[in-house]
């Protein structure tokens, strides 16, 4: 959209000329064009600030000026950037100024600005310990406070100072580097676009924790990054040992027990038995898991005797001596 102005020192700046494209855009006739000023095409407050890219353009101390608010014929303000060169029509300075409409641009950037302003609030604010990665050292480049807090680290910047392996043990559990490891699970993620795995982390005090991680590739403006998850599970482990050790307890205690003892679900197939169980069926107490009795017991008189006791305790959920 071509518009040329008068821009002589001791000139109007009055428009001398307009193509179709720039009538269309401002909502003028070419006639009414040719009867305005510069300053009749933009808003008053920020008029002077116009002028002042204009001169600018005409001194050619830039080649654009971007996201200048213009005024249409009716009131409507949109948003151009400019492009002008200054030349010579009938002997007198004049700017060929060219206008894009940039008014839907301007817009877009305005809505992806809230939208990457509300992703950081739920970024710094969330409970869950959050950061990125870049290729290709796959250094951290941003993180939240949940995540500093969680390594022990005195800020962000302390943290970034550091790469995943550098918070990690030398091994991990399972004996693999966890500089290799950890380069495998990224390519991981990247190959499938997320990965969900258990890592031993160490803190900023050389204190360990196991982990949950979640890897997430995310791309953009033709690039790519992984955003992780990181959450704490050493309560979660703990509970853990625990419950095997009291497992273990238990499994001790009742293979002490010369008699038979056993659980059984509705469908009557083993779930646990005791040395003194497996021993009578002369199999080993892991090959009874899952195992029916009535598959195993050869004398099918005692096994309905057993199966219709089953059923009475199930059934009355009162104990019963067989």
């Amino acid at each position: 959209l071509k518009i040329s102005l008068d821009f002589h020192k001791e000139g109007t700046k009055k428009i001398v000329g307009v193509n179709p494209g720039a009538c269309s855009l401002f909502g003028y006739s070419s006639k009414e064009f040719l009867t305005k000023r510069i300053a009749q095409l933009h808003p008053v407050p920020q008029f002077r600030e116009a002028l002042r890219h204009f001169k600018e353009l005409a001194r050619r101390k830039k080649d654009l000026a971007a996201n200048i608010p213009c005024l249409k014929k009716n009131g409507t303000v949109f948003f151009a950037d400019i492009a002008a060169r200054p030349v010579v029509l009938d002997k007198r300075q004049c700017l060929v100024g060219l206008f894009r409409d940039v008014t839907g641009r301007r817009q877009a950037e305005k809505q992806l600005l809230e939208s990457e302003a509300q992703f950081r609030n739920l970024f710094e604010n969330s409970k869950d310990a959050l950061m990125t990665l870049s290729p290709p050292l796959w250094r951290f480049t941003s993180a939240n406070i949940a995540m500093v807090r969680m390594f022990k680290a005195k800020n962000k910047a302390e943290l970034f100072s550091h790469s995943p392996w550098d918070l990690s043990p030398k091994r991990q559990p399972d004996g693999r580097a966890s500089v290799e490891k950890a380069k495998e699970m990224i390519r991981k993620a990247i190959l499938k676009g997320s990965h969900f795995f258990e890592w031993m982390h160490r803190r900023t005090d050389g204190k360990t924790f196991p982990a949950e991680v979640l890897l997430t590739k995310v791309k953009k403006n033709g690039g790519m990054f992984l955003q992780a998850s990181v959450r704490d599970i050493s309560d979660r482990k703990q509970i853990e040992d625990a419950l095997r050790e009291s497992r273990r307890q238990l499994r001790q205690i009742i293979d002490t027990v010369p008699h038979m003892i056993f659980v059984k679900d509705r469908q009557g197939r083993f779930l646990l038995v005791n040395r003194a169980t497996a021993e009578a069926y002369q199999k080993e107490a892991k090959d009874l898991i899952g195992v029916r009795r009535q598959d195993i017991h050869m004398n099918r008189q005692e096994i309905e005797q057993f199966l219709k006791g089953d059923q009475e305790v199930l059934t009355s959920g009162k104990p019963a001596v067989v």
